[in-house]
């Protein structure tokens, strides 16, 4: 390959990442500024406008937010459109999102097997006590298929059938296997964790096939 087309291809490879690697923030919907955290950020947001002399209510933060959020999306989706069949054929695409606050109730990763009649947990989320495959799933590329938003991403399902295999290979007494996720109560800055809820969501339960 003469070092001309090599060079080239080099710089095409670098100008597609660099496209794809510009943050995608998510849509702004009202729905989710009327989170308390949401609400703190905009007035934070309030103080910074006024420490400028720049005199801007909440309503108007949430409106520039809005505004600005869809012409990023719309420019990055743009870019990146020309490159989409090289992302889709080699896998390489690098976009990631953004968020404007921190979710105070996120999500616990837990894995627990059915056996004397109980189920008991193999695998929770930075618990020393129940860490099965946990350098796994402290992947992030691993974790992008199954930490979920408002639901779990689309490769969840396969990943699931696949990781109860595994479990149930490794406890041969196991009936069933249930994964899934419990939600955290309402984090509070400065104060301990209140713990999580007991509800399991987004479950996945599986049987020991008979032999």
């Amino acid at each position: 390959m003469k070092a001309e087309l090599r060079a080239g291809l080099i710089a095409l490879v670098i100008l597609s990442q660099a496209v794809a690697a510009i943050p995608n923030p998510p849509e702004l919907k009202d729905s989710a500024l009327k989170d308390p955290s949401a609400q703190a950020e905009l007035d934070a947001w309030v103080d910074n406008f006024a420490a400028f002399g720049i005199e801007k209510s909440r309503e108007e933060v949430h409106a520039l937010g809005k505004w600005w959020t869809a012409r990023l999306r719309g420019t990055r989706e743009a870019l990146v459109w020309p490159f989409k069949p090289i992302f889709q054929f080699t896998g390489t695409g690098q976009g990631w999102g953004l968020f404007a606050f921190p979710d105070m109730q996120p999500h616990r990763f837990e894995i627990a097997v059915y056996e004397d009649g109980a189920f008991r947990d193999v695998y929770v989320d930075l618990d020393p006590d129940a860490d099965f495959m946990a350098p796994v799933f402290a992947a992030r590329r691993v974790r992008a298929v199954y930490n979920p938003g408002n639901k779990p991403p689309p490769a969840f399902d396969p990943f699931t059938d696949w990781l109860a295999d595994q479990v149930f290979e490794a406890h041969p007494d196991a009936e069933k296997v249930r994964i899934g996720f419990r939600r955290s109560l309402r984090l509070k800055s400065g104060e301990p964790h209140p713990g999580y809820s007991k509800r399991v969501h987004f479950t996945r339960v599986f049987d020991r096939e008979a032999p």
